[in-house]
This record gives C-alpha cells, sequence and structure tokens, in this order.
C-alpha cells in the first residue's frame, strides 16, 4: 500500500489494550483527540466502555468524546500467533498510523527449580515477536516522515520479580 492510499486523519495503535497501561493509554489518547485503535485479544468492560458514547450524547461530537477523540477496539489480536499480522492488515487498511505503541506482553515468574520451558517460550512469542508481528503489519501503514513507534517492555520489573526465586 502506498502512502497516497492512506486516508484521514493519522490514528494511535496501542496492543494490549484491554487492561493496565494499555488500557490507560487508550483512555489518555482519546481524551486528547487521537483517532485510537485498540489491540487485543478479547475486550474488557473497562475498555468497551470508553468506546461507548457518554451518557447524553446528543451529537457526534460528544459521541467521540470532549476533544473529538474516538476508540474502536480490534478484537482477536494475539501477537503470540504469525495470523494477527493478516488481521491487523485487514482491520486497519489504509489508516494512517500516527503513533503505535507495542505495550502486549505477559509475564511468568520461574525458577531453575520449576523451569517450565513451554512457558518461557510463550513469554518469548508474546513479548519478542509480538512487537515485531504488530509493526511488520502495520509498516504500510506508518508515515515515513512522522509516525511514532514506542516499544513498552516490563524487562526490569520482570527480572526484579524474578531474582527472589530464580535459584530457590
Amino acid at each position: 500500500m502506498s502512502e497516497g492510499a492512506l486516508a484521514g486523519p493519522p490514528a494511535a495503535v496501542v496492543s494490549g489494550a484491554n487492561r493496565g497501561l494499555g488500557l490507560e493509554l487508550c483512555r489518555q489518547l482519546r481524551q486528547r483527540g487521537w483517532r485510537v485503535f485498540a489491540l487485543c485479544r478479547s475486550s474488557s468492560a473497562e475498555l468497551d466502555g470508553l468506546s461507548t458514547p457518554p451518557a447524553g450524547a446528543t451529537n457526534q461530537h460528544q459521541a467521540a468524546g470532549e476533544s473529538g477523540g474516538s476508540l474502536t477496539v480490534v478484537t482477536g489480536i494475539d501477537v503470540a500467533s504469525d495470523s494477527c499480522v493478516a488481521v491487523l492488515q485487514a482491520a486497519l487498511a489504509g489508516v494512517p498510523v500516527g503513533l503505535l505503541i507495542a505495550n502486549a506482553g505477559i509475564l511468568g515468574v520461574d525458577s531453575l527449580a520449576d523451569l517450565d520451558t513451554a512457558a518461557i517460550r510463550s513469554q518469548f512469542e508474546v513479548n519478542a515477536l509480538g512487537p515485531l508481528r504488530v509493526v511488520h503489519a502495520l509498516r504500510p501503514n506508518l508515515q515515513p516522515s512522522s509516525s511514532k513507534l514506542a516499544l513498552i517492555t516490563s524487562k526490569i520489573r520482570s527480572m526484579l520479580l524474578a531474582l527472589p526465586s530464580l535459584f530457590s
């Protein structure tokens, strides 16, 4: 897809949007006027609440939020699977992306005594390959001269949580 095929103002895309930091990023971006696409495997009541027009909204501006921002929830995005690439490309076809935040992640606490290699592989698929899949899928939507990319990890946090149990 060429840059000329993209339509509309740049959007913000947030993976791992159904709770925690991803949910809050969606909330704040919408409040700041962004057109937000919230990516997740399955939605949450809190995320659905962000995409619902406020009670008493009488016009499109109010339904989109006081600042004009909007939020679209895109479910079925499992960044641990290569199939998410096609789903993302179809869901955001033609949408210019000005801000892409790869936030999806999982954390498992393992020790050498109870080493679970399947859980470690799963963490690797989500935390290392997941952001690559998201960026690869949306690369045609990124604007070379102006798009921003943020990769959020919890490496320090996961190391601190794992250290006490590492040798147990």
